[in-house]
């Protein structure tokens, strides 16, 4: 049972011990939300006494099951010198020939036909600033965001001090699925610049570049250029199953009495779409589930 919570002024150097008068909900995000389990004493019992610390509950699946999305970018020089963003009439046909839609996604197939699992983003080399090379600054940049990896990764503390940042070892690419995926978002980019309709603005590709063709020169260059999506999830991820953290019914961690996590942690895996939206759906019903149960515990006591 969660009675209280403490906390540290670093400034100061001294700790606060606050109450918990009804319960806690835990938002601290995925990184951070199993950091702090960690430290409290829930999460792998094997492993939290190996480093020390006193076990309040064993949960052998806190810390695992970190996904993410992947990004390349793709970068296309020209002679045209543009505007700031690419014109809306060159996205349009972008866009068209990529899936015939008003969408910025690219559909992938996957068994159902039916997910989208590649975001295709549109910016322009002088977006970048002064990160890339001088005559990369008019130039066009694809970056496909690959949606719904398989690769799981994990967040582990490595000591008992609370100001020391997790170990994250978010194992990209650690599935052989995930790297087709990025491949094929290359192809695919490589065949829609390639059109009749953009022979004008001359694109000439500088990265990866025309050296990397087979799918082994591919793969070199996206181990040395794929990076985040930004898009972390499921580190207390919900569900019933021997590695699930969390209640899927009440958001309440499962053996620990009123404590609940209400962040992008608790999906169990991923979707297409920003995490943003996740994360509102799930305090949206997290607030539904809240006032329902201390409702009906009103009710109880009147």
């Amino acid at each position: 049972t969660v009675d209280h919570v403490e906390l540290y002024s670093e400034e100061y150097q001294c700790k606060h011990s606050v109450a918990v008068e009804k319960e806690l909900i835990l938002s601290a995000g995925t990184i951070n939300t199993p950091k702090l389990l960690q430290l409290s004493g829930i999460g792998n019992a094997t492993y939290l006494k190996s480093l020390g610390i006193e076990v309040i509950k064993d949960l052998p699946g806190l810390g695992i099951n970190l996904r993410d999305d992947v990004v390349v970018n793709l970068v296309y020089t020209t002679d045209f010198v543009e505007i700031e963003s690419p014109p809306a009439s060159f996205l349009s046909a972008v866009l068209f020939a990529v899936d015939n839609s008003t969408t910025q996604q690219v559909p992938y197939v996957d068994g159902t036909g039916s997910l989208t699992n590649i975001e295709m983003l549109f910016s322009t080399g002088n977006m970048i600033g002064n990160s890339w090379p001088s005559d990369w600054q008019n130039s066009l940049v694809l970056s496909p965001n690959i949606q719904q990896c398989k690769s799981t990764g994990t967040v582990k503390i490595e000591n008992l001090n609370p100001l020391i940042p997790p170990a994250i070892d978010p194992a990209y690419l650690s599935v052989e699925s995930d790297f087709d995926r990025v491949i094929n978002s290359i192809l695919l980019s490589r065949k829609l610049l390639s059109q009749p309709s953009f022979a004008k603005w001359n694109f000439r590709e500088v990265l990866p570049g025309s050296n990397y063709q087979t799918r082994d020169e591919l793969i070199e260059w996206i181990r040395g250029n794929a990076t985040t999506g930004f898009h972390y999830i499921g580190t207390c991820k919900m569900g019933t199953d021997p590695l699930a953290v969390v209640n899927p019914t009440d958001k309440k961690v499962w053996g620990v009495e009123r404590l609940r996590i209400i962040d992008a942690s608790v999906a169990p895996s991923s979707f297409s779409a920003n995490t943003q939206s996740l994360v509102y759906a799930v305090a949206a019903r997290a607030v539904d589930l809240i006032v329902a149960e201390y409702r009906q515990k009103q009710k109880l006591h009147d």
